[in-house]
């Protein structure tokens, strides 16, 4: 068990030294991508205290899930400076999901959760 162990800290090193390289390939300045880099890193060992924040509601998520949408379609607004299409996928995806937590809000009931679980460094996988 301790090789494996030896190889386990071997791979999260690895993806660590991958997310590093990743920003450096967004950015030219090494400052911006080390503290990318740091943030990344660090919201992923404190994703497991961050979820405790979160409750297992339906309105949670729904919630959550809204707030992405507008961020998504803030940043493709300002990617492409086009309002129709920006706005219209935002109104057409909070309607499915206005639709989604009317009809069957048991479906959205804990998925915050489970999306913060899947950016948890240190959750414990079991399906694997």
């Amino acid at each position: 068990t301790a090789y494996a162990s030896l190889f386990g800290f071997f791979l999260l090193g690895g993806a660590c030294i991958a997310i590093g390289l990743y920003f450096s390939s967004l950015t030219e300045n090494q400052i911006i991508a080390a503290a990318a880099t740091f943030f990344v890193l660090l919201m992923g060992y404190l994703m497991q205290d961050t979820i405790r924040l979160f409750t297992d509601s339906a309105l949670t998520s729904f919630a959550t899930f809204s707030c992405i949408l507008l961020i998504g379609a803030g940043l493709y607004y300002f990617a492409s400076r086009n309002k129709a299409i920006s706005f219209g996928s935002f109104a057409f995806l909070e309607g499915l999901l206005l639709l989604c937590y009317l009809l069957t809000p048991e479906l959205l009931a804990g998925l915050t959760k489970k999306l913060l679980n899947c950016f948890n460094l240190l959750f414990y996988r079991r399906d694997f």
